[in-house]
């Protein structure tokens, strides 16, 4: 442990710090085999690994991976006379393993993760040549995919919890069986973790694809045309903060803060997150391939997509309208955005054999391809956020609800729910976290921990901050993510011009130009962030106006012992705060991206010459935007990247 200048090492010094400045907590000093006058007990260091301080705050556990996967593959190829043949694929994978997802954090093997995943997949096709100019080909196709995380000890309670032989009692509240295990406690200046997160269960999903393409050769004209129809299926149960993480900070005095049972940051999401979610997609297409002279081939075609909006069986999806709040689908709104049916992608290009002798070919080609978001953008922001999480069947308060000149309290200054997801996304800060006073408040719950005081309330509440629950619980501000109701496709236009030179028959030099440009790609903004005040933070205000929060950082120098901003200040600021003070952060999706790729491409390509056979590459390129992900606002960019692959007559492939 990593302990402030002069104080003993190790758990027992940290606990007597604790002890000399604000106390020890009996729920931090029974997970740590203490009592609360830092003695040690049969059972220490309780939860923690064997760290005496020594080594600073190192340790290390042994902790190995291990994990298998099973595979399988059966292929059946029939003809059946000259014009009709069949095929027919089916692969399965499962796999299990238990694995060290933190090396460097992993206290305890009960804390690994559990993982289990299956995955199955089936194709069949039939093609149909009914004569030389006529070519039909059908398919379709099935993927079934599942796979399930959850930490070692998911099946224990953290409020009767066994380990190494003794039972250990934290009560965080929560009861629903799905989500056990203990919660992950970090201490800032210790580099390990104790407990874990998790579960996340991904499916069972099914994809379902069924096409049918026919090719038509007239003349100079190669045709082909078709269509395309896709299901996507998933029920997923994907969940962060479930079991109510916290940790004691910061880095100086990490281990008395916990000792103390002060935190300095404690989140929960709470609710079902079961979640069954459905999308259709539809395709059709036409293209030519004109060969219009010896030497000149054009490439023409246009497709169509409609990429379906996503459902949920029980209508289990909202979104944040800002002139009425939270709305549920089924209710206030039909679904959560609009569908886009305006998705043309046209496609042209042309090859030219420049001196008719096959030497030298000039290509180049353009056309718009159109994105298949997936479910996750909109449902798996930090597997915590999404359409499925924003809190409709939450229990609302506000003081605003208040009747005028009446002491806050829920039984009066509740605000009606607008729908039925009781689901919530809490981050706990200033009063509602650090209060050793005021029940409800992570710091009272922690040092007050038990069967009668849990240290989370797992019933989906949302509130201002200062309306009690008969508990004494303020249920603070939820944040809801906004999905713009106009949402259209993202698409990237790819271009490239290109000239191969065939310098012998074994050798050939490639030189071309690719880029392309990302338009209407999805991203993210908080549209309730606090606004400026005076051109300053309103959470600190102006240090040069006195009783600001700024000012008195100042003035405190040089110890800036009384350096905290104003959370009551920040939320006036927020844009959203007068209509809906329940609500913190409202994160707003929409198609606010955009990027672009250039690049100078060469390849030299050998084959056989004197036994060799060679392939290299250099690509000298710029990317500018940002990824349309989940994860927005990441910057991509690798300029340089050179690859060589090359065969000798007699010897093994060689790959830089």
């Amino acid at each position: 442990m990593i302990l402030p200048p002069g104080t003993p090492a190790g758990l027992i010094g940290g606990c007597q710090f604790a002890a000399a400045n604000g106390g020890v907590s009996a729920l931090s000093a029974q997970l740590t085999g203490l009592d609360t006058s830092c003695n040690k007990l049969s059972n220490y260091p309780g939860l923690f690994p064997a760290v005496d301080g020594t080594n600073g705050n190192k340790f290390s556990t042994g902790l190995t991976s291990t994990n298998k996967i099973y595979s399988g593959l059966g292929k059946v190829d029939y003809h059946i006379s000259d014009k009709h043949s069949v095929s027919a694929t089916y692969f399965i994978s499962p796999g299990s393993g238990i694995l060290n997802d933190a090396p460097a954090a992993q206290t305890n093997a009960l804390w690994m993760t559990n993982q289990y995943a299956r995955s199955q997949a089936f194709s069949g096709s039939w093609t149909w040549t009914p004569n030389s100019t006529w070519v039909n080909e059908a398919r379709v196709g099935y993927s079934h995919y599942y796979q399930v995380f959850k930490s070692q000890d998911s099946n224990q309670d953290p409020a009767n919890f066994n380990f190494k032989g003794t039972t250990y009692h934290l009560y965080t509240g929560q009861t629903n069986p799905l989500y056990g295990g203990f919660p992950g406690i970090t201490i800032q200046g210790f580099s390990g973790i104790l407990g874990a997160g998790w579960p996340k269960t991904v499916g069972p999903d099914g994809v379902l694809q069924v096409l049918d393409h026919v090719s038509y050769l007239h003349g100079k004209h190669a045709f082909k045309f078709g269509g395309e129809i896709l299901s996507n299926r998933s029920t997923s149960n994907v969940t962060a903060n479930t079991k109510g993480p916290i940790r004691f900070g910061n880095a100086a005095v990490g281990l008395q803060k916990f000792f103390n049972g002060v935190p300095n940051r404690a989140v929960t999401l709470t609710g079902d997150l079961v979640r069954h979610i459905s999308a259709g997609g539809y395709a059709a297409f036409v293209q030519d391939d004109w060969r219009v002279t010896q030497r000149l081939t054009l490439n023409l075609g246009v497709r169509y997509e409609i990429d379906g909006v996503e459902k949920e069986r029980d209508d289990l999806f909202a979104n944040f309208d800002p002139s009425r709040g939270l709305v549920q689908v089924g209710g206030a709104i039909p679904s959560p955005y609009h569908a886009d049916h305006n998705n043309f992608g046209p496609r042209v290009g042309f090859a030219w054999d420049i001196f008719g002798n096959g030497k030298t070919v000039l290509r180049a080609g353009s056309g718009i391809l159109y994105e298949q978001l997936s479910f996750d953008v909109f449902n798996g922001i930090g597997n915590a956020f999404g359409l499925r999480t924003n809190p409709t069947g939450a229990a609302l308060y506000a003081t605003s609800a208040c009747p005028t000149g009446v002491t806050p309290a829920a039984a009066v200054c509740q605000i009606p729910s607008p729908g039925n997801i009781g689901v919530t996304n809490i981050s706990f800060t200033g009063a509602a976290l650090t209060s050793q006073t005021t029940p409800g408040a992570i710091a009272y719950d922690w040092i007050n921990n038990g069967p009668s005081q849990s240290l989370y309330s797992f019933s989906p509440a949302c509130g201002d901050g200062n309306v009690p629950l008969p508990s004494g619980f303020k249920p603070p501000q939820c944040s809801a993510l906004m999905v713009d109701p106009n949402l259209r496709t993202p698409y990237v236009t790819d271009y490239s011009v290109d000239i191969q030179r065939a310098i012998t028959n074994n050798i050939s030099l490639n030189v071309g130009y690719v880029g392309n440009h990302g338009t209407k790609l999805v991203g993210v903004v908080d549209i309730n962030q606090p606004q400026l005040v005076g051109g300053f933070s309103p959470g600190w205000g102006n240090p040069a106006v006195a009783g600001t929060p700024a000012a008195l950082c100042l003035a405190s120098a040089p110890a800036y012992n009384a350096c905290s901003p104003s959370n009551a200040a920040e939320q006036a600021a927020r844009p959203f705060n007068g209509k809906f003070p329940y609500l913190k952060f409202i994160e707003k999706m929409g198609n606010i991206d955009s990027s672009n790729y250039n690049s100078l491409q060469a390849t030299l390509t050998v084959r056989n010459y004197h036994g060799l056979t060679l392939n290299t590459g250099y690509t000298y390129s710029h990317a500018l935007g940002y990824a349309s992900d989940p994860d927005p606002r990441r910057l991509v960019d690798k300029c340089h990247r050179a690859t060589l692959h090359w065969v000798t007559l007699g010897s093994q492939r060689r790959d830089h």
